[in-house]
C-alpha cells in the first residue's frame, strides 16, 4: 500500500465484556511510537507516512493512535477508546459503540495498548 509501512501483524481478536467491544492482538514488526497515526486494515497494521485518505471500504479497518510506544518484536493488544459524542450516545442507548468515526484519519481512535510482561 503506497504511503503506508507495515509495522505489525495481527494475530487474533477477542471480545472483552468489560468494554463491550472486540480487541485486536498483534505483534510489532517495527518500533511504534506513542501517538503516531496507524491504520488497521486486514491483514496488517500500517504506519501512515504521507497520504491520509478517508476510508471508503466497508471491511474491518480504522485509523488509531497508540497511547504508548511498542518495541519491535513485542506482542500487544489494542483496546479502542470510544469517546466520540456519537459513540457515547450509542452506548447510552444500549447499542454497541461502533460508528464510522475512525474511517477519517482526523478522527482516529485513541487506544489503550496492553503489552504483556
Amino acid at each position: 500500500m503506497a504511503g503506508f509501512d507495515r509495522v505489525a501483524t495481527p494475530t487474533g481478536s477477542d471480545y472483552w465484556e468489560s468494554i463491550s467491544d472486540n480487541v485486536v492482538q498483534a505483534t510489532a514488526t517495527a518500533d511504534i511510537k506513542a501517538g503516531e497515526l496507524l491504520l488497521y486494515h486486514a491483514p496488517g497494521i500500517y504506519r501512515v507516512r504521507d497520504v491520509k485518505p478517508k476510508l471508503t471500504t466497508q471491511g474491518e479497518c480504522w485509523y488509531f493512535k497508540p497511547d504508548r510506544g511498542i518495541a519491535a518484536g513485542k506482542a500487544f493488544t489494542i483496546e479502542l477508546v470510544h469517546d466520540a459524542p456519537e459513540e457515547l450516545a450509542n452506548v447510552k442507548a444500549g447499542f454497541a459503540p461502533h460508528t464510522e468515526r475512525a474511517r477519517d484519519p482526523g478522527r482516529a481512535y485513541t487506544t489503550k495498548i496492553h503489552v504483556p510482561r
